[in-house]
């Protein structure tokens, strides 16, 4: 809807008024601003706009008047509203006559009525009428929510109302409801409220509305949220009643209660799981609470994560740890369940940049009494992650891992350890050229297959060789025997993490 000169005028924003021009309809003529000029002025108008101005030095050139008119009306100005403060001042029949050709309203008004006052009634009554469509669109909005009518009854309300296909997506841009003609948003409105983000509106349209998205979210995103909270509230419901399963499942609270809930809740026990821990290293107190706040979302992308990899799992939250269970793949390949890991990690690290995640994973387990086991064993694997990176723990590591712990422990190992090594270290450590240490860790990883070694080292066989006999030559073992190869492998991993 467009704000007319005829509208303004009849709304009583100026105290007295008289037309000097006749012949022009002023419902046909939009008022898009107001200012008050004087001579020079086409630099500074825009189309649309009202002049205000007392053509000031008109009493001494009346020529001014006529230039005042032409500047206006070559830069499209909506009117002009003279105040004249000396009688003397006056259109002339010719500059009149010219106006009404170009159809320029010509406007006298009080010249006792501040300009300020005018102007701010003016800029408040273009606003209100620009605001109209919105606000009824925002009442429409409320009106049907508390209708209960659905998300994509909201989005195709909106999208009439905008004249425009549209889309209403999650925060993480996932699609809820969309109209059937929108196929990609060139403009985007934040749906937040008081800076809580809920999701985004996404509008297939022309620039027009592109400069309307601070009054689109003010008028249309807390509406909007309503729908959210809504199925917010639904889903953290029974997210809550799935976590508190999933921890009894943990604390091996198996009985026949537990399994009729499962069938309740759509959740198959009979299926090989893995069992993941999660927990965040949080940097602070207000990052710990920020994780905490939004326990339920990561808990929900637990879910979207395992699914978009084509498995199903369920997560429950305690604290600031995640326990998820799983489905592991038929044949028992961990690679699913690492992918799995990497989207759910990636999901969490877009509310939370920069945070580190561990992650411990269990054996697959199979049936009913596994998941109190698995529990455990992903718990102890979470034990192991260390650093400030995130990582991600097997049981089968971790067994490694405690016996590498125990063997450290032995101050007489150590000591061998560094001894046995400490010519292989300090020839790495002089800028040596082969690398010695790292063709024994590669050799190790490829349980001594030499072709496999140089394929991952990028190194001819026969340089490879050379290499391993500049390590025995170091440390007096054959990397041929199987004791010795069994003794380097237990103390090169004192010394480096694989």
């Amino acid at each position: 809807m467009e704000y007319t000169l005829a509208k303004l005028l009849n709304d009583g924003i100026l105290d007295n008024w008289e037309s000097v021009t006749e012949g022009i309809d002023y419902e046909s003529i939009v008022v898009k601003s107001i200012s008050v000029q004087e001579l020079p002025m086409a630099a500074f108008l825009s189309p649309g706009e009202i002049v205000l101005t007392i053509a000031h030095g008109a009493g001494e050139d009346p020529d001014i008047i006529r230039r005042i008119v032409e500047e206006a009306g070559a830069t499209g100005a909506a009117a002009v509203f003279f105040a004249f403060d000396e009688e003397r001042k006056k259109v002339t029949k010719k500059v009149k006559e010219y106006a009404e050709s170009i159809g320029l309203p010509l406007i006298r008004i009080d010249f006792d009525q501040k300009f300020t006052e005018i102007m701010d009634r003016v800029n408040k009554a273009i606003r209100m009428l620009r605001y109209e469509p919105y606000r009824r669109l925002q009442s429409d909005l409320f009106n049907a929510y508390f209708e209960g009518a659905s998300l994509e009854d909201a989005v195709a309300l909106t999208a009439s109302s905008l004249k425009a296909p549209l889309a209403i997506a999650d925060p993480y841009g996932e699609i809820l409801a969309q109209t059937g003609d929108y196929r990609d948003g060139s403009v985007n409105v934040s749906i937040e409220v008081n800076g809580l983000r809920f999701g985004e509106l996404r509008i297939g349209s022309d620039e027009i509305l592109a400069h309307e998205t601070e009054i689109l979210k003010r008028y249309i995103s807390f509406p909007v949220t309503l729908w959210f909270n809504q199925k917010r509230i639904e889903k953290i419901t029974n997210a809550g009643m799935v976590s508190d399963f999933v921890l009894r499942l943990a604390k091996g609270e198996m009985n026949e209660a537990l399994k009729r809930e499962a069938g309740f809740l759509g959740i198959d026990l009979g299926k090989r799981y893995r069992a993941v821990i999660m927990e965040p290293v949080t940097a602070g107190l207000d990052q710990k609470m920020g994780f905490v706040r939004n326990t339920y979302e990561m808990m929900q992308r637990a879910g979207e994560a395992a699914e978009k990899e084509g498995l199903t799992a369920i997560c429950g939250a305690e604290a600031e740890r995640f326990t998820v269970f799983v489905e592991s793949p038929l044949g028992g390949s961990s690679a699913a369940v690492d992918l799995f890991i990497a989207r759910w990690a990636r999901d969490i690290e877009k509310m939370f940049p920069a945070l580190t995640l561990h992650f411990g994973v269990s054996r697959e387990f199979r049936g009913d009494g596994g998941f109190r086991a698995g529990y455990s064993e992903a718990l102890l694997s979470a034990t192991y992650c260390e650093g400030d990176e995130t990582k991600t723990v097997y049981y089968e590591e971790a067994r490694k891992i405690r016996i590498m712990a125990a063997i450290s422990s032995q101050e007489s190992i150590r000591e061998d350890a560094a001894g046995l090594l400490s010519g292989i270290i300090e020839y790495d450590k002089g800028g040596g050229s082969m690398e010695l240490m790292k063709t024994l860790e590669t050799l190790i990883k490829a349980n001594g297959n030499v072709s496999e070694t140089a394929r991952q080292l990028c190194i001819h066989r026969q340089s490879l060789l050379f290499r391993i006999q500049k390590i025995e030559d170091l440390t007096g073992l054959s990397l041929k025997n199987h004791d010795d190869l069994f003794v380097l492998e237990v103390y090169s991993r004192l010394f480096v993490n694989y």
